[in-house]
């Protein structure tokens, strides 16, 4: 068994925070994937994450099961306004018993009144985590991709905006795509699409 990765600051902050909504997401026998809500969720002491689960029978409980039997990876989504990360790992441990599982009982208790009751407390250990917010997703897809930006459909959102792209490329718009100048001037889209019906 490896260590816990040592979850970003801003994961930890996020973890922790009240008005955070996390999500887990697991995968079936089928391969068909689940998402379910699990706000409890929390990070431990060692740097994994565990949430309690109401019910053995729970489409969660059952594919986490399948998870440490089969060696499935978990993920958890968390969501704070702009602030989203996913954190993928591996189910650790089902826990029914012990002072974890007493603390997760009790504090669902306090939530949700006297007769409240949880099945087991699953224990996720982290192996990465990412940056889910749409600034740093299109950073990676640029880095991925960078001759993305020079995709024909760019001049017609650009001349929808009220850009004069018959006047040639603006400054800083001429790009090199395969080794070739590329400018998204309308011209130059209309001599591409008429050559290419030649």
């Amino acid at each position: 068994m490896t260590d816990a990765m040592v979850l970003p600051a801003e994961v930890l902050a996020l973890l922790r925070h009240a008005g955070t909504r996390k999500v887990v997401a697991t995968t079936g026998p089928d391969g068909a994937p689940h998402v379910a809500v699990r706000d409890a969720l929390e990070v431990l002491e060692d740097g994994t994450l565990a949430f309690p689960e109401e019910l053995d029978s729970s489409r969660t409980s059952r594919d986490l099961v399948h998870a440490i039997w089969f060696q499935r990876p978990v993920a958890v989504g968390i969501d704070r306004g702009d602030d989203r990360w996913v954190v993928r790992g591996t189910a650790e441990r089902c826990l029914i018993v012990g002072p974890l599982f007493r603390r997760f009982l009790v504090a669902a208790r306090q939530r949700e009144g006297p007769d409240a009751d949880i099945a087991a407390v699953w224990v996720i250990r982290p192996e990465v985590a990412w940056d889910e917010t749409p600034a740093a997703a299109r950073a990676r897809d640029h880095e991925r991709r960078p001759y993305a930006g020079a995709h024909l459909d760019r001049a017609s959102i650009r001349r929808e905006a009220g850009e004069d792209l018959d006047a040639g490329p603006a400054p800083g718009r001429q790009r090199r795509v395969g080794g070739e100048d590329v400018a998204d001037s309308i011209a130059d889209l209309d001599q591409a699409s008429e050559a290419s019906r030649r």
